[in-house]
Order: structure tokens, then C-alpha cells, then sequence
């Protein structure tokens, strides 16, 4: 089983009714599964977080969300948060990351996947999710939308 984050784009109103009826929300979910901007980190979050935190940029993926739901499964992203978090990541740029990239200390620190031991060929692999991430907030941001972040494991 894989530990995942995942976003989806929404409307304001749309987290307001998920945030009151978190049954609705999953099923919202279910709804907007293929709809753009693609928010699926899959398991690179963990890494790019490493790589965020080593740039002094403290981006919680899992935890700045307000949780909706009693699991701590699904939580919201308000329309301030996500331009807050676009703006952070257009700040930073992938060089700036994969400068920090140190794939002995992330096997030494457990970052997940960590039944693995990185090695430099997994810097390809946080691309592609950091990538990802940077695409849907700024997406998400200038839509002036929100989003609902999926925890799964």
C-alpha cells in the first residue's frame, strides 16, 4: 500500500459544501477524478518536502490543510492558501531544490518511500512532483480557486 497526496481543483463554494459534508466532498472527489489540473503527487511529496525544507520553505502538504473529515484523510486549501502556496513555489525555482538533493541523508532520515535507499536517478522522479505541484497551485491560484487535498495510505 502507497502513501499519497493528491489535489483537486475547486470552487470556493464547492470546499464550503465539502468542508459541511465531508460524504459530499469524497464523492465531489470521485466527480473531478480526471478533470485538470492533475494535483497527483503521488509518493514524491515526502521527498520534495525534504528538498522545500532544505531551501528554508516550510510547505506541510499533509498538515496546512484544514482537515473536514473525522479520518484526517481529506482536507481544504482556501482560495489564500493555495495563491500563498503558488506564490512560494514560483519563488523557487527546481535548480534551487535539486541543489539540495542528498539522497545518503534522505535514506539516512527514512524520507518515503523509504523501503528503498535513494539514489540519484530518484532526482528525476521528485521532479516530475515537484513539477506537478508547481503546475496545479499556479493553475489552481489563477483560477482563484481552492483545493481538497486526498491523503490515502
Amino acid at each position: 500500500m502507497s502513501v499519497t497526496i493528491s489535489f483537486t481543483q475547486v470552487t470556493p463554494e464547492q470546499l464550503d459544501k465539502a468542508a459541511a459534508d465531508p460524504d459530499w466532498a469524497w464523492d465531489l472527489l470521485g466527480e473531478l477524478a480526471t478533470t485538470p489540473p492533475d494535483g497527483s503527487l503521488d509518493k514524491t511529496w515526502p521527498g520534495v518536502e525534504f528538498l522545500l525544507e532544505r531551501c528554508d520553505i516550510y510547505l506541510d502538504l499533509l498538515m496546512d490543510g484544514v482537515s473536514i473529515d473525522d479520518d484526517g484523510n481529506l482536507f481544504a486549501w482556501d482560495v489564500d492558501q493555495v495563491a500563498r502556496t503558488a506564490g512560494t513555489l514560483a519563488a523557487t525555482t527546481w535548480d534551487q531544490l535539486a541543489a539540495h538533493f542528498d539522497p545518503a541523508a534522505m535514506s539516512a532520515e527514512k524520507i518515503y518511500p523509504s523501503l528503498h535507499l535513494w539514489d540519484h536517478d530518484d532526482l528525476d522522479y521528485l521532479k516530475f512532483g515537484y513539477e506537478t505541484l508547481t503546475t496545479f497551485f499556479t493553475t489552481t491560484a489563477k483560477a482563484h480557486a481552492a483545493a481538497l487535498m486526498c491523503f490515502t495510505f
